[in-house]
């Protein structure tokens, strides 16, 4: 029995040294994870409001064991473009540590989160033309937790026309078109007597006025995002004895194609006769004076200060106070006869 004995205290001082050390490893295993999950980057989630007013917010993080790992947002149009805190070009996501520049941007938006250490990121509106916020979703975190923080940032201010200039050297103007404003069948060939008819050549004629830009079909929306309802009013010209004059014509700079009240007589008629025995159509027209000449609008926003300038062509189409009255005889056409 004592050989016995002295067998199984010896099997046990073996077994008790890889015991040992297996409990070591176990417990400085178990303190490392400890130590990733105790460092909590994030305690208290902010939600975060972004306006014109207050553009700027600081996110303060209790540690610094994380990175930017993705961003999600509406409208999901917008660009997203990183760089390091130098400017040059870096890949988004950012791992844990890294530090960095990502801009969130498009035509009407302009927002850019700022990280320059573990300790705080910093964002930024710099202007929001939609019509409705911009919700973000950045998630922050590193290889064992992630953290989502929205903010949502708010419409803010328009821009306003400063100023508008055309080119006079590229002006170009004519006074022989002719514009049809009316046209109308009349079949008298079944009476003798003969008929008249009453025409208003400037009742329902209007000036026409055009903005071109070369490029993308014009946008309407375009404009009233950056300007606003209702859309800012620009001066254009008149042609008085074949010169631009700037005089009091506004019109709203935003919308391609517009027309314009004349100062033409909308009662001025004349009777046209159409005798008996014949089939007549009778055309009405008036002069026009056209002309182009190129624009540019100079545009700020006064609470950012940014600026923008459009650039184009203005058409224009005047009537005149000359028109024209012709008839052409119907009666003995091909049609007709069948």
């Amino acid at each position: 029995m004592t050989a016995i004995h002295q067998a199984i205290s010896s099997f046990r001082r073996r077994l008790l040294v890889p015991l040992a050390a297996c409990l070591a490893v176990l417990l400085l295993t178990g303190a490392c994870n400890g130590d990733v999950f105790i460092d909590d980057f994030l305690p208290d989630i902010p939600s975060i409001s972004l306006t014109e007013e207050e553009s700027h917010a600081t996110i303060s993080f209790e540690a610094d064991n994380w990175g930017i790992c993705n961003a999600y947002y509406l409208p999901n149009t917008l660009s997203v473009h990183s760089t390091d805190l130098g400017g040059n070009s870096q890949d988004f996501p950012f791992a844990e540590g890294a530090t960095g520049i990502v801009r969130f941007y498009s035509d009407y938006f302009d927002l850019e989160i700022r990280k320059e250490s573990g300790r705080e990121l910093d964002i930024c509106l710099c202007e929001n033309l939609y019509d409705d916020p911009v919700e973000i979703i950045l998630t922050v975190g590193n290889e064992y937790e992630e953290k989502a923080v929205s903010f949502s940032a708010l419409p803010t201010g328009k821009y306003r026309v400063d100023s508008v200039a055309y080119d006079w050297a590229q002006f170009s103007t004519h006074d022989y078109g002719l514009e049809e404003v009316a046209t109308i069948s009349i079949d008298n060939r079944q009476g003798s007597d003969t008929v008249w008819w009453t025409v208003y050549p400037f009742r329902d004629i209007r000036r026409k006025v055009s903005f071109f830009v070369p490029g993308p079909a014009w946008d309407e929306t375009h404009y009233t995002r950056l300007l606003g309802q209702p859309l800012p009013t620009i001066a254009i010209p008149d042609v008085v004895d074949g010169k631009p004059v700037m005089q009091d014509t506004r019109v709203a700079f935003g919308i391609q194609e517009q027309q314009l009240e004349t100062d033409l007589d909308k009662d001025v008629s004349h009777l046209v006769p159409v005798p008996g025995g014949k089939h007549q159509r009778i055309d009405v027209f008036v002069g026009i004076v056209d002309y182009s000449v190129p624009y540019t609008v100079y545009c700020s926003n006064p609470e950012n200060g940014r600026t923008r300038t459009f650039s184009g062509t203005l058409y224009s189409d005047t009537p005149t106070d000359q028109h024209f009255i012709t008839r052409t005889d119907l009666t003995d056409t091909y049609e007709e006869r069948n």
